[in-house]
Formats: structure tokens, sequence, C-alpha cells
């Protein structure tokens, strides 16, 4: 494509971009990849809050079904496998980049069993031993170190989920 020069009317051969050209095409890309830093950011800080809720409705799903079904409702949490299910009920993954544990314990898979009658937690197994404690405290984080704790009430069979 040939460009006259304003000053003296010669033609001009235009083989690249201008600088102009090129900044905006830089500036527009800086725009698209800070949206989408800040995106996956917020992903990712988000894993630990789904982790959490995905535990917290298992365990109110198996103490309802406990209390108003024929059967064994047990909740197993496979902490390495990050996989959660409820006997009878299926399996359900959990996001694979949350580090999910029990602060002060080590343990590869824990089993809540709740009571029929009341909803209590009958008892919580890890790796097949009994946890003698009154309050489980199941934790998962994320990468950047945010954490949602998931916390059962043994004597009374309520949970609810902390978030720091």
């Amino acid at each position: 494509m040939k460009k006259t020069d304003g000053f003296n009317g010669k033609k001009l051969n235009s083989l690249g971009f201008s600088l102009v050209e090129l900044l905006v095409v830089i500036a527009i890309m800086a725009v698209f990849t800070a949206i989408g830093g800040v995106s996956i950011s917020m992903a990712v800080s988000r894993d630990s809050q789904k982790a959490a809720k995905i535990i917290d409705n298992s365990l109110e799903t198996a103490r309802l079904c406990a209390m108003s079904r024929v059967g064994d409702y047990t909740v197993e949490i496979d902490l390495p496998g990050k996989t959660i299910s409820i006997a009878g009920e299926g399996e359900e993954d959990l996001p694979k980049n949350v580090d999910i544990y029990v602060p002060g314990e080590t343990v590869n898979v824990i089993h809540i069993r709740f009571d029929k009658s009341t909803g209590k937690v009958a008892e919580i197994l890890f790796d097949g031993l009994a946890y003698p404690e009154t309050v489980l405290k199941i934790t998962s984080e994320n990468s950047t170190g945010k954490k949602a704790t998931v916390v059962q009430v043994v004597n009374t069979g309520k949970h609810f989920v902390e978030y720091k």
C-alpha cells in the first residue's frame, strides 16, 4: 500500500506498523492479561471454599438420611484421594489443587457415622481407629493460603464452615 508524504507529495512504502499502532495493541494485551490473571486467582482462592462446602453438604445429607431412611449412612473422606462418599449415595471428587487435612493429625481416611434416632455423631474413625475428641475440624487450604474449615461437633451432630 502506498501513502503520500504530506509535505512534498512523495510516495512512501508502508512496510510495518507505526509506533502508535504497536502501543495500542500492547495496551489491549495488557488489559486482557490483567483480567485473566484476576479471574484465575479468584478461581483458585474459591477452591478451598468449594471443598469445605462439599464436605459440609455431604455431612448434612448423611445426617438427614440417617435420621429419615433405613440403612447406614456413613461419610467417608479419602484425604489423599480427595474424594468424599456417603454409603449408598455415591462418591464426589473434591478439588484436586486443595490440601485437605485435620490439623494436628496424620490421617488418610475419615469415617463419620450418625446416630439414627438423634442425628448425633455415633462414631468417627481415623484410618479405622476411634477419634476421641468432641470436635472434629477438617481444613481445606489452597495454594494461596486461603483456608476453610468444616467443624463437626460430635455431641450434637451439628456442623458449620469457618472461613479464614
